[in-house]
Formats: structure tokens, C-alpha cells, sequence
């Protein structure tokens, strides 16, 4: 009876195990359902979340886009519209246009930064009025840069190219030019616009050393900065040219280039300093050996580094009609420094120069001065002509 009360409680306490057993598992299994259910519910709304986020990103970029391509057309608007106003008549229109620009210039134009300058460049040629002109030449060298610079340069050597063709020029008959009545107007406006662009670049190198105290890397290879007349005195002909002491050059007016300027690894090889005046200038590894320095001066500059005058022109030559004549007048260098290598400036000092086989000589003056003087002997000297310089 005992044994029977006992195997019933035994049976009845593995009961209530086996339904605890199953009620806690079948808890387990509600908590791990509720667990998913809510891990879901939460990757659900972070899903919900990042899907509203990338939409509103979407919708942020497309409005910013869209913004931008708005901006964008305006500018274009704008600096068309320039463009057009420029070719009014009206020179207030012109100067309008180009203060419009400028704005395009800067370091936060958006847009047609390069092509406001090539257009300002290309406006410069053809421009007679005189203030609008200068307001060009203000405008690039207010935004100077070596790129500015290098537009204007490959300008200078096309409009070069055009007065060799059209004036039937030579090269070297820059420096010694003499402009007649009888020029056509299109020639004399070429020689105009050749002189316009020398002093825009000569406006944006003094901008650009004002800003970054020095002018350095700039590429001013064989431009022509001036075309002064020069003045031939007494008769051009034959016998003039056979006188000796009846013919004298002398420039008409000297060009203030550049004062204060610091010049580092820039190119004047081949360039046409002749005429131009200098004044306090360094030039530090600067290359000017082929440079055409006839009456050109210099005074308190310095000559460092690499820098070499070892080897320029100054040769100037006078034409008749069936004779031309060629003479030295070179530079002169006033209270001037050079290093050893760029020029030493002793009696006796040849400057080699290929042309007609003539030589300079680097003479003394004074103390602080010296000047460039030819040494070829009426004998040598090409020519029927002994000239004499006043």
C-alpha cells in the first residue's frame, strides 16, 4: 500500500517535471520568438532609417546638383552676354563687359576662368580705344599670373609674325625701325598692338612681384617688349653712310620696363630689351643670353646666380639703298653688381657675337659705370660706312 502511495507521488512529481520541463521550454521558444521578432522589428527600422537617409541624401544631391547646373548656366549666361556687350560700340559698354570679366578671373571663378582670359587676351589685339585698353591691361594684371603671362607671350609672337609678313621686316630690324608716313594703317596698327602687349606683360610682371615678391619661372623668350622709333640724322643714302661722323641714331624715347623687380629663373633669351631701362632689379638664375640689348640700361641691378650677360646682341644697323652699314650700341650698367660668372667687366672683355664676326668690348667709364663698345675697325666693319655714334 506504502510502495503504491510512493510510486504515485514519484510519477506524479515526474509529471509536474515533464510539464515544467515543457512549459519552460515552450517560454524559451516564445522569448526567442519575441527576441527575433523584435531583432527584426529594429533591423526593420534601422533599414526604414538608412532608406529615408539615402533618399534624403538623394534628394539633397539632386537639389544641389541641380543648384549648381543653375549656377553654372547663369555664370554662362553672364559671361556670354560679356562677350557680346563687349563688341558694342558704346565704350561704356566695353568697360562694363570688362569689369564682368574679371569676376571670372579670380580664385574662386567657378567657371571659364581660362577662356575669360584668352578672351581678354584676343580683345587686347584688337582694341583702339585708349581707356578701354588700359582697363584691359589693368584687369590681367590685377589677376596676374604665369599663365596670363603665357598668353600674352604666345600673342606677342603671333603679332610679331604678322609685321614680319606685312611690313617686310626682318627680325633684327625691330631695334632700328624707323616708321614712315607712307606705312599702311595696318601696318602701323600692328606695331601699335605689338607695343599694347609688351606693356601688358610688362603691367602683369610688377603685379605679380608686388604679390609674391619675386617673378619667377616666367617664359619671355623672344618677345618684343618695345618698337621705339629710331631716328636716322642726315641723309640716308650712300654717301651719308660713306661720311664718316654724318649719320647718328638715337632713340626717340627709353622705356621704363621694370623698377624693384626681382627676377628668379625666368627666360629673356632672345627677348628685345633694346631701348628698355632698369632700375634696382635682381636677376637671379635668369637667362638672357641672346637677348638684343641695344641701349638698353641698367642701373642698380644685381646679376646672381647662374645669370649670364656673356652673350647678347646689340648691333644696330643703318640701310640705304644699295648699302646697309652695322654698328654697336650696347648696353650701359650704372652702379650695377654682377656675379663672376655673368659678367666680368674689365677692359679687354669680348662678348662673343656672331654677327659679320664683330665684337664688343666691356670698357670702364667710371668707377661704378660701364658700357658696351664696339671694336671693329673702319677696315672690318661691314659695309661701305664708318658710322659714327652721337
Amino acid at each position: 500500500m506504502e510502495v503504491r502511495k510512493l510510486r504515485a507521488e514519484i510519477a506524479k512529481i515526474g509529471a509536474d517535471v515533464r510539464l515544467a520541463r515543457r512549459s519552460f521550454s515552450a517560454s524559451q521558444a516564445s522569448a526567442a520568438r519575441a527576441f527575433a521578432f523584435e531583432r527584426w522589428k529594429t533591423i526593420g527600422t534601422l533599414v526604414t532609417a538608412v532608406v529615408a537617409v539615402g533618399g534624403l541624401l538623394l534628394t539633397l544631391n539632386g537639389q544641389r546638383a541641380a543648384h549648381e547646373a543653375e549656377s553654372s548656366r547663369r555664370h554662362s549666361e553672364a559671361f556670354f552676354a560679356a562677350q557680346r556687350q563687349f563688341f558694342d560700340a558704346n565704350p561704356t559698354s566695353k568697360l562694363a563687359a570688362i569689369s564682368t570679366l574679371s569676376a571670372y578671373l579670380g580664385p574662386q571663378a567657378p567657371i571659364h576662368r581660362d577662356n575669360a582670359a584668352q578672351l581678354l587676351v584676343a580683345l587686347l589685339e584688337i582694341e583702339q580705344n585708349p581707356t578701354v585698353i588700359s582697363h584691359i591691361i589693368a584687369t590681367l594684371a590685377k589677376h596676374g599670373s604665369l599663365a596670363i603671362v603665357a598668353l600674352l607671350r604666345q600673342s606677342n609672337l603671333q603679332l610679331q609674325e604678322q609685321l614680319i609678313e606685312g611690313a617686310k621686316l626682318l627680325p633684327e630690324d625691330f631695334d632700328t625701325w624707323e616708321r614712315m608716313d607712307s606705312d599702311a594703317p595696318a601696318i602701323q596698327a600692328l606695331a601699335d598692338r605689338v607695343q599694347t602687349n609688351g606693356k601688358a606683360i610688362v603691367d602683369v610682371l610688377n603685379a605679380m612681384f608686388h604679390r609674391d615678391r619675386a617673378v619667377r619661372g616666367a617664359d619671355l623668350s623672344n618677345v618684343v617688349f618695345a618698337l621705339p622709333t629710331v631716328k636716322l640724322s642726315g641723309y640716308a643714302d650712300e654717301r651719308a653712310l660713306q661720311t664718316f661722323g654724318g649719320v647718328s641714331w638715337s632713340g626717340r624715347w627709353t622705356l621704363g620696363f621694370a623698377r624693384g623687380i626681382r627676377f628668379e629663373e625666368t627666360n629673356f633669351a632672345g627677348a628685345r630689351l633694346s631701348w628698355l631701362a632698369f632700375e634696382d632689379c635682381n636677376f637671379h638664375n635668369t637667362q638672357l643670353d641672346g637677348a638684343r640689348l641695344v641701349g638698353t640700361r641698367f642701373t642698380r641691378c644685381s646679376f646672381s646666380g647662374s645669370t649670364s650677360l656673356n652673350r647678347f646682341v646689340a648691333t644696330l644697323q643703318a640701310r640705304a639703298p644699295r648699302t646697309a652699314c652695322f654698328f654697336v650700341w650696347g648696353p650701359t650698367f650704372d652702379d650695377s653688381s654682377f656675379a663672376e660668372t655673368a659678367l666680368s667687366p674689365r677692359k679687354g672683355k669680348t662678348v662673343s657675337h656672331s654677327h659679320h664676326a664683330m665684337w664688343y668690348v666691356i670698357q670702364k667709364s667710371t668707377p661704378a659705370r660701364y658700357n658696351v663698345e664696339s671694336r671693329v675697325t673702319p677696315a672690318e666693319a661691314p659695309g661701305p660706312c664708318r658710322p659714327w655714334l652721337q
